[in-house]
């Protein structure tokens, strides 16, 4: 979808523009106004020319854009059908969400694992309560046997009762520390595994990101204060990206290479096309992919592409090469002869 408007070279300078027409036609305005019949000067105003594209592609769904219209700045003249790119978002928004189901709660096996050293600990408690009974009567019978007042055996019998319960506590203690493990060990588990799946959320959420500019995009947005001038298209036609410029794809892109573009335009043109249907020859289309790909485009560096230039493939258009074939011949064929050389 491309409209024409009234611009300058600049943003800036159209804003000076504007100010300079204003001014120009309050001047002869107050000339007129004081001499009905007399004019201080004639000349004729300039003004350059933008196309105002889409920036998605896709069924045009609304385009307010009437031609002789004065449209204002960021002004949304119209809209893209946004439906493909919501259903992405939504898809790429429940990745991220189901990244949270899929971690691990480690809350309910510590839990567990604390409530068993709460028990050892109270238990502990009690035994060590016990010990000191025992050894308070552990000490009143020795001053009682030093007296020969009670048989040595009920020291011996008590002393015995002490020894086992210093184990008893021993080992509470002990399991208190393997349960302290436990929990520790269960913590750091499933921290371990939580990071690994949330590792993936950036680049999911950096995704979402992606997408929510596409969805952005299918808004046409007027960029400056400017008169239409031509309407290249309607409401329910589509529009298309660019096949060359500053727009269009890369010279490292798949398309780039002549037998994949060659493919695609075989099988895709023109648009009423139907299927299992070749409306041009393969040289037609070898010569239209050719015609697409001499056309100026972003450049993209490649040089690190290809550490094995025997794995590059024939129609590469860019070398250096395995072979002694000059780069337009690898570019624009004919590629029998390098086929014939690789065999």
């Amino acid at each position: 979808m491309r409209i024409k408007y009234f611009k300058t070279q600049s943003l800036l300078n159209m804003k000076r523009v504007i100010k300079f027409i204003f001014l120009i036609t309050i001047i002869l305005f107050s000339a007129c106004k004081n001499n009905k019949d007399a004019f201080d000067a004639t000349g004729t105003f300039e003004a350059d020319e933008i196309i105002v594209s889409a920036e998605a592609n896709g069924k045009i769904l609304r385009l307010d854009a009437e031609e002789g219209s004065l449209l204002k700045k960021d002004s949304i003249v119209g809209n893209i059908d946004p439906s493909t790119i919501e259903l992405q978002k939504e898809q790429a928004v429940s990745s991220v969400d189901a990244l949270t189901q899929k971690t691990n709660n480690a809350a309910p096996q510590i839990n567990i694992l604390q409530s068993q050293m709460e028990s050892q600990i109270k238990q502990i408690a009690v035994q060590e309560e016990q010990l000191k009974t025992l050894k308070k009567d552990q000490q009143r019978y020795k001053n009682l046997v030093a007296s020969a007042s009670i048989p040595a055996k009920q020291l011996d019998d008590i002393t015995g009762q002490v020894n086992v319960l210093e184990k008893q506590i021993a080992v509470s203690k002990s399991q208190v520390a393997v349960l302290q493990s436990q929990v520790n060990s269960q913590r750091q588990s499933v921290a371990i595994q939580n990071r690994s799946i949330l590792s993936e959320k950036d680049p999911m959420q950096k995704r979402v990101a992606q997408i929510q500019d596409q969805l952005n995009k299918t808004k046409i947005v007027n960029p400056i204060n400017g008169t239409v001038l031509t309407k290249y298209a309607a409401a329910n036609e589509y529009t298309y990206p660019p096949l060359w410029g500053e727009a269009s794809y890369t010279t490292g892109a798949g398309l780039y290479r002549i037998s994949r573009l060659a493919g695609y335009v075989k099988h895709n043109m023109p648009f009423t096309l139907l299927k299992d249907e070749a409306a041009l020859t393969d040289e037609e289309a070898w010569d239209v992919a050719a015609f697409i790909n001499s056309q100026p485009r972003p450049q993209k560096n490649y040089s690190k592409d290809w550490p094995d230039i025997s794995s590059k493939p024939f129609d590469h258009p860019f070398g250096p090469y395995a072979d002694n074939f000059t780069e337009t011949q690898h570019k624009y064929g004919p590629f029998g002869p390098m086929k014939k050389t690789r065999k």
